[in-house]
């Protein structure tokens, strides 16, 4: 191969790499509230309605696919609104079909998070490791990432400051997918994050029990 067809070859790895990337990222920008319109236009008000902590939550799974019908919403792209105001707590649905209505949803999950929110900012979960044998010898094997997990998102805005809590949902499962047993697993679950994950997915629950106090959302 002479130094142009190298140079062309080259070329057209980048220029294939880029757009696959844009087509991965884009997929998964979808989840992000600062391209949500009503999640920013919630967010703002309520920053004028003097509310201190405001926490968007959402669960992406990346390297997944989701069909869309044509001319049909989406309604995988999920996310709740939780803040406080006047010592009350509530929390709101978004996705792009309907209009749902806030509920009060009292302070467990907002006072954990305000109590302890340096810790599980801060906080790192343990990478997934497992036991096994390798060339006849007993090993540990770390796994340090993975094309296809889902995640526990919290934006978390302070007043003017956010900040992002990202939970890899991987690292917290008791067996990785080949059955290997994840030696890391009492430890993870016992971190503040994965609390804060299960306080965040029994509220969500509570709330999708009804949702029938909903209208079309106005395109």
């Amino acid at each position: 191969m002479n130094r142009l067809d190298h140079k062309c070859t080259l070329n057209l790895v980048i220029l294939v790499f880029f757009v696959f990337s844009s087509f991965c990222c884009s997929a998964q920008g979808d989840y992000f509230s600062k391209i949500d319109p009503r999640v920013m236009a919630k967010i703002l008000d309520l920053k004028k309605k003097d509310a201190k902590v405001i926490v968007c939550f959402y669960e992406p799974c990346y390297g997944a696919v989701f069909p869309v019908g044509k001319d049909s919403c989406n309604v995988y792209n999920i996310k709740y609104l939780l803040w406080c105001i006047n010592n009350k707590c509530f929390m709101q649905r978004f996705d792009d079909c309907w209009d749902y209505r806030p509920i009060d949803i009292g302070p467990t999950l907002m006072t954990f998070l305000q109590s302890n929110y340096l810790v599980i900012r801060e906080e790192k979960l343990a990478n997934l490791k497992y036991r096994a044998i390798i060339d006849g010898k007993d090993s540990i094997q770390e796994i340090y990432g993975i094309d296809h997990s889902c995640h526990y998102i919290f934006e978390v805005y302070f007043g003017n400051h956010q900040s992002t809590i990202d939970i890899n949902d991987f690292v917290l499962e008791k067996t990785d997918y080949e059955g290997h047993r994840n030696l890391n697993y009492e430890i993870n679950q016992k971190s503040m994050q994965n609390k804060l994950k299960n306080l965040a997915e029994t509220q969500v629950a509570k709330y999708n029990q009804n949702l029938s106090d909903k209208k079309p959302v106005n395109k």
